[in-house]
């Protein structure tokens, strides 16, 4: 008997989350779908969102058209966070939701009175630790608090995230899977020449550096921003390391501060900013970079140091422990988030061209580790542990392969 599983896809395109879900039915499907896995999948997307004429909807019509005849698609349009995702969506979806063995969410908005046992994939707890605004960390509280009760399981990507989980919310007794992210289709370079062959970039400088993010505070875009400011003196100042622009790709223009910083240092000529790129685009613009450069003051795994690292380009980042856990000895890692200290590790990395290209070299086999088909065999035995259907191997045993790798 199959599992028949509701995954809320209403984020797929948005963000990390969209990603999540991306790499799951993709590695679902990789691995034969309903006959090889034993699971059927429904997705509940947002109408509005498939329909829109964006960047956003096309990608989400994309990968219906992909899925379509391999997975269920079903619609509702209640709101994120509205009071109609919350109680609404499970009276409006009641019968469908009694013919489905649980739900899972994605994020960590799960609406009451489901019925059926229920996953949550909870990624950070930033909202908690670092609130964009003051109402940001009370909401959220309650919210997660709230799902951690009701699930069956908490999936999340990362030791570090598990921890701070049970940091902020030591009440929670639901059990907590490690299973981290893997990578998107198409984004792993094959081997070394690959590795260190240029791509067209939509007519970029040469040397660029990449940021990949928003404005949101914990990413700590400004620091980057003025590291450089400083770096681009020292190049006026004869001592060059070849770097010519930052590549900015994200919706980063609502950061007043960063806005003011670009302006008021001159940088508008040198900094260029990608929106919404495909994923041929992005991963062209990791692989051509001279350094992807994450300088977060916070971060509950980053699928942008693994793409990076994917790419076989340079990580320059800071020492949190989830970039840590993540790339191990293949970043260059500042000695903290201040402009001044990302200025010194990007010096240290652009002047060691030797030092680059062995760690690059290495983190391409440290990145195959994080593959669709692991996270989804993974995820299914949360299922069914969940369903009382398999006992639950350890997080523990998991990431031991993995860290061996």
């Amino acid at each position: 008997m199959s599992i028949r599983v509701l995954l809320d896809a209403r984020k797929l395109g948005d963000g990390g989350v969209g990603v999540y879900i991306e790499n799951l039915i993709n590695g679902y499907l990789e691995l034969g779908g309903s006959s090889k896995t034993g699971v059927d999948f429904s997705l509940l997307l947002a109408p509005h969102v498939v329909a829109e004429q964006s960047e956003v909807g096309e990608y989400v019509r994309e990968c219906l058209a992909e899925w379509g005849g391999e997975v269920d698609f079903l619609y509702d349009g209640a709101k994120k966070y509205s009071f109609s995702e919350y109680f609404l969506l499970p009276l409006r979806k009641q019968k469908i939701l009694k013919n489905h063995s649980l739900y899972h969410s994605p994020h960590y908005t799960l609406p009451f009175f489901l019925g059926i046992p229920s996953i949550i994939t909870v990624h950070d707890v930033i909202h908690v630790s670092h609130p964009d605004s003051f109402y940001h960390r009370p909401v959220a509280r309650k919210l997660i608090s709230s799902a951690l009760r009701r699930a069956s399981r908490v999936i999340t990507v990362s030791r570090y995230s598990q921890s701070q989980i049970k940091k902020y919310f030591a009440d929670c007794h639901t059990p907590i899977v490690v299973v981290p992210n893997a990578l998107r289709k198409d984004m792993l370079v094959q081997d070394e020449k690959e590795m260190f062959a240029s791509s067209h970039t939509n007519g970029l400088a040469s040397n660029y550096l990449l940021f990949v993010g928003n404005g949101r505070p914990h990413k700590n875009l400004a620091s980057l921003l003025k590291a450089f400011h400083k770096l681009k003196n020292r190049k006026a100042e004869g001592g060059s390391l070849g770097v010519d622009e930052l590549v900015i790709v994200g919706e980063w223009d609502s950061s007043a501060s960063c806005s003011r910083i670009i302006s008021r240092r001159g940088l508008v000529n040198c900094i260029r900013t990608i929106k919404a790129p495909t994923t041929r685009e992005l991963c062209a613009l990791y692989k051509n970079a001279r350094a992807v450069v994450i300088p977060s003051l916070e971060e509950g795994f980053s699928l942008v140091a693994l793409e990076a690292m994917a790419a076989g380009t340079p990580v320059i980042c800071t020492p949190l422990t989830a970039l840590k856990e993540l790339c191990g000895e293949h970043a260059w890692y500042s000695s903290g988030a201040r402009s001044r200290d990302l200025l010194e590790a990007l010096l240290r990395a652009l002047a060691d061209e030797k030092g680059c290209r062995e760690k690059i070299c290495k983190s391409l086999a440290r990145a195959r580790l994080f593959n669709r088909g692991e996270v989804v065999r993974r995820t299914i035995a949360v299922y069914e542990s969940a369903l009382s259907l398999d006992s639950l191997q350890s997080d523990e045993v998991f990431y031991s392969r993995r860290a061996s790798g």
